[in-house]
Order: structure tokens, then sequence, then C-alpha cells
């Protein structure tokens, strides 16, 4: 797939912004959609990883290895939280900041009006 940068000049690396708003508790499917961002960034494609809603649970649960994903994929896998979705679960922001970065949700729609960035939202 061939996108263009920001620039308008081709890339030739897809760019995607993933959203997953469930907990890991809530559904199987969770781990396969964490799974698709793995296939994703071992094919070559910069993802963007954003957890929101209820997805702000899997930094309680496995925060180390979102991070070790990071370390893995490095510039290529960027990772984020919904800082208002950490408010309503009584998570702390500063807690988080060493494993993502906590946005609001002008950011995110930011993000998702990029015309170079396809958005893959998952719920």
């Amino acid at each position: 797939m061939t996108v263009m940068a920001e620039e308008g000049a081709p890339t030739g690396v897809a760019r995607l912004l993933m959203v997953e708003t469930r907990s890991p508790w809530e559904s199987g499917d969770v781990a396969d959609f964490l799974g698709l961002v793995d296939s994703l960034l071992r094919s070559g494609a910069e993802v963007h990883l954003h957890l929101i809603q209820n997805g702000v649970l899997w930094l309680q649960r496995d925060a180390a290895a979102l991070s070790r994903r990071k370390q893995e994929f490095g510039e290529r896998l960027r990772l984020s939280c919904d800082d208002l979705s950490l408010d309503l679960r009584g998570i702390p922001h500063a807690e988080m900041a060493q494993h993502v970065e906590v946005q609001g949700i002008d950011e995110l729609m930011c993000r998702m009006l990029n015309a170079s960035v396809k958005t893959i939202w998952h719920s």
C-alpha cells in the first residue's frame, strides 16, 4: 500500500492509526487486534496504537508488554492513550507516562483527519 506523506510525496510505507477501545477482559479478539498491530509492524508499516475507553486497561494489565513492543519496533511504533479515559478509571497519568504518551481526544481527531494515515478503530 503506497500512501502520501504529509508533504505530498509518496513514502511507500503504510501509516496506520490503530485505536483499541476494549479491555483485555472484554473479548478474546482484543489480543487478535494487537496481533494485527504486530503483523503490520513486521511487514514494515508505521503504526500508532492509541488506547481509549476501556482499552486503557491494557496499561494496567500489561504495560511492560506494550513497552517491549515499542523497544522491538522502535520509531515505527508509537503508543498513546486517552487522558479522559484514564481519568474516568482513576488511573494516574504519571504512572502511564513511562509507557505511553497521554493525549487528549483532540490530538486523536487531528491524526484521524490526516489523509496519509489509515485509521482502524476496534470496538
